[in-house]
C-alpha cells in the first residue's frame, strides 16, 4: 500500500518535465548568447549577473528533473526545492521583461508566470503529500517509506 502511494505521489508530470528540459536548453543557449536569447535579462543585468540567470536556470532545472526522476520522499523534497528556485528565476525574468518593456511586455511573460504559479501549486502539492505520509507514518510506525 504505501509502495503505491508513494508512486502515484511521486508521478511524473509530462508538463513540468518538459517545460523544465524546455528551461535547460534555453539556460545553454543564454548562456551562450545572452544578447540573442533575451534582451530584457541582458538590459536589466551586467554581463556577470546575466550569465549567472542562464547558469542557475540550467542548474536548478537539471536538479528538478534529477528529484522527478529520483523518486521517494527525497525525490520530492528536491523537486520542491528545485521548483521553488525556478519560480524565482522565471520571477526574476517576469521582473526583467516588464522592467526593459513595460506593460508591452506582458505577453512576453504570459507563460513564464503561468510556470510560476504552476510551480507553486506543485510545491503545495508536494507539502500536502509529506504531510499525508508523514500521518500515515505515525499511524503505522514500522513502515519505511526511503
Amino acid at each position: 500500500m504505501t509502495e503505491r502511494l508513494l508512486r502515484v505521489r511521486t508521478g511524473r508530470q509530462p508538463h513540468e518535465v518538459a517545460i523544465l528540459v524546455a528551461s535547460v536548453a534555453l539556460g545553454i543557449v543564454g548562456t551562450v548568447l545572452p544578447q540573442r536569447i533575451s534582451p530584457a535579462i541582458a538590459a536589466e543585468f551586467d554581463m556577470f549577473w546575466g550569465r549567472a540567470f542562464w547558469i542557475a536556470l540550467v542548474l536548478f532545472a537539471g536538479v528538478t528533473l534529477y528529484g522527478i526522476y529520483r523518486r521517494r520522499i527525497e525525490g520530492l523534497l528536491i523537486e520542491r526545492a528545485g521548483l521553488t528556485v525556478m519560480a524565482a528565476l522565471y520571477g526574476t525574468y517576469i521582473y526583467a521583461s516588464l522592467a526593459v518593456n513595460g506593460l508591452d511586455g506582458v505577453t512576453s511573460i504570459a507563460l513564464p508566470l503561468s510556470f510560476v504559479v504552476a510551480n507553486l501549486a506543485r510545491c503545495w502539492q508536494i507539502r500536502t503529500d509529506l504531510v499525508l505520509m508523514s500521518s500515515y507514518l505515525k499511524e503505522h510506525p514500522g513502515v519505511d517509506l526511503r
